[in-house]
């Protein structure tokens, strides 16, 4: 009995199915909510996984007969500048490799210290960034300067030349 089960549940993980059809999920099933009536372990995990692939079947009668094309997946736009990539690791570590910047000089536009003492900074070129401690020298106008540390940190130095773990929000 154990191996007929072993081969059901590798045929259901390959993404085939047994020829005598006993995935009996794709023949009656209309909903996810369907699948918790499967009592055959291997069943029921490919009833499941017949939803998350084909996500559209779920809200669909099991009558329908139409199939849809697989979602593409979203790729996402290169950033204007290296600016604009500086500190998120998706936009520096593209497909086609760019060459990150060591360091952004830029200037203060607003701040703000929230409840835990970390100071989150708008800087002229639209980035957010918090800081892991609070400066109350630091001033609108002040002109910081971000470095690329060790493990993808950055550390931000202010013009007092106090320097502060940062990480990017936006």
């Amino acid at each position: 009995m154990r191996p007929r089960l072993a081969i059901c549940l590798a045929l259901v993980l390959a993404g085939t199915e047994p020829a005598n059809g006993t995935r009996a999920d794709e023949a009656a099933a209309s909903s996810v909510e369907s699948c918790t009536t499967i009592e055959s372990p291997a069943e029921r995990l490919g009833c499941y996984d017949h939803f998350l692939r084909h996500p559209a079947a779920a809200s669909k009668p099991a009558s329908s007969t139409q199939t849809t094309a697989p979602a593409a997946t979203a790729v996402a736009t290169p950033p204007a500048s290296p600016e604009d990539a500086f500190g998120f690791y998706a936009a520096e570590h593209p497909a086609i490799q760019t060459t990150p910047l060591k360091s952004l000089t830029a200037k203060v536009a607003d701040f703000v210290i929230d409840s835990s003492g970390h100071q989150t900074l708008t800087l002229d070129n639209g980035q957010s960034w918090r800081l892991y401690g609070a400066d109350e020298l630091l001033a609108r106008g002040n002109s910081i300067t971000i470095n690329r540390a060790v493990f993808g940190s950055f550390i931000l130095k202010t013009p007092s030349g106090r320097t502060y773990r940062a990480t990017r929000l936006h």
